[in-house]
């Protein structure tokens, strides 16, 4: 069995006008969906000392995450604000609490070495630590919507998979995904960009893999980027090829939307 970690950001996803509190987080919602999928999985992040901040950690450990490096700070757990329109998540608002702080420790970064895939993102806040274990560690990289983020041409020295999150098969993300290749390192192997309801297009340097979905109608899309990257990067670490491991990476994200928040609450 392969030992993953998912490193960074958490959250309450606060959906305002349902008055309703879900917790989620890219990091989170990839530890919880690689458990469900069979694996071993822990959590490596930081959340507040607050109410919301037991709430994160009674939710990985129902699923069966392992959270001894969950760090508690002084301060508020992440919430970002909600909004459902046609069961399409939207985000209205982020407050990153205890996020903004550096709280990966030297001893996270020894257990990171001993898992054998890594995940983290864009709103992880810790980049600074790729370079550390990219020797050690499969790296697998979600940039969301950020495809202009600053971090990004550095980032890419250092993981073996990227995730980008666009809306449609154009000449604008090919040739995006063309130009980002050019800026990756030696471990690169593919970077990906999830459509949405037009599936997923890949690129590893040499041609593109073009992926559509069965279309379903969603209950809300909540974690369905997150779930495409858990059910890739388990099928890659089970071997499967390139067109499984996206296949399955969209048949975890088709179980995913058709529940309401992140794990189905």
């Amino acid at each position: 069995m392969m030992k993953f970690a998912a490193v960074g950001d958490n959250c309450i996803d606060w959906y305002y006008r349902q008055q309703e509190a879900h917790v989620g987080g890219c990091s989170v919602n990839v530890s919880v969906y690689i458990t469900q999928l069979g694996e071993k999985a822990a959590y490596l992040g930081a959340v507040g000392s607050d109410e919301n901040g037991v709430l994160v950690r009674q939710k990985l450990e129902s699923f069966g995450v392992h959270t001894d490096r969950l760090h508690v700070l002084d301060g508020n757990t992440a919430v970002t604000r909600i909004e459902l329109v046609d069961n399409e998540r939207c985000f209205r608002g982020y407050d990153e609490g205890v996020l903004a702080e550096k709280y990966i420790t030297e001893e996270d970064i020894a257990f990171i070495r001993t898992c054998d895939y890594m995940h983290t993102s864009v709103y992880g806040n810790c980049q600074e630590i790729l370079k550390e274990v990219e020797n050690d560690v499969v790296i697998a990289y979600d940039f969301a919507y950020k495809l202009e983020h600053e971090t990004i041409p550095e980032v890419l020295k250092h993981i073996h998979y990227g995730f980008f999150s666009y809306e449609a098969d154009d000449a604008y993300i090919r040739q995006y995904l063309k130009e980002r290749w050019k800026q990756g390192g030696s471990h690169l192997q593919l970077l990906v960009a999830t459509l949405g309801g037009e599936g997923s297009l890949s690129y590893d340097g040499r041609a593109f893999y073009r992926h559509m979905i069965i279309p379903v109608k969603p209950v809300d899309t909540m974690g369905a980027g997150d779930s495409f990257i858990s059910g890739f990067l388990v099928s890659r670490a089970r071997g499967m090829d390139h067109a499984a491991c996206v296949a399955a990476g969209s048949e975890k994200a088709k179980e995913t939307i058709l529940k309401k928040g992140a794990f189905g609450e």
